[in-house]
């Protein structure tokens, strides 16, 4: 179940930044160039996460992942009605 929320979340940024990015006159080097700063952007959060999993418990901020995620997915399918 954990999977089919995360991958859905990221499957839906996926289908909707590209074209909202292409939209707003970008072109695919900026596409590709805020590819590469969010890869920096993940490698940066992977630390501070990983500390914070330490210190609260990987098992709350998981959850508290999850939860996130699902609000964010209502919000994105509530907007869309």
């Amino acid at each position: 179940m954990s999977s089919l929320i995360e991958c859905t979340g990221w499957n839906m940024w996926s289908l909707v930044w590209q074209p909202f990015i292409l939209s707003l006159g970008g072109s695919t080097s900026v596409i590709g160039g805020l590819n590469s700063l969010w890869g920096a952007i993940q490698s940066i959060l992977q630390l501070v996460t990983g500390g914070l999993a330490d210190s609260l418990g990987r098992k709350k901020l998981v959850n508290t992942y999850y939860v996130i995620s699902i609000i964010g997915i209502g919000i994105t399918l509530a907007a869309r009605s």
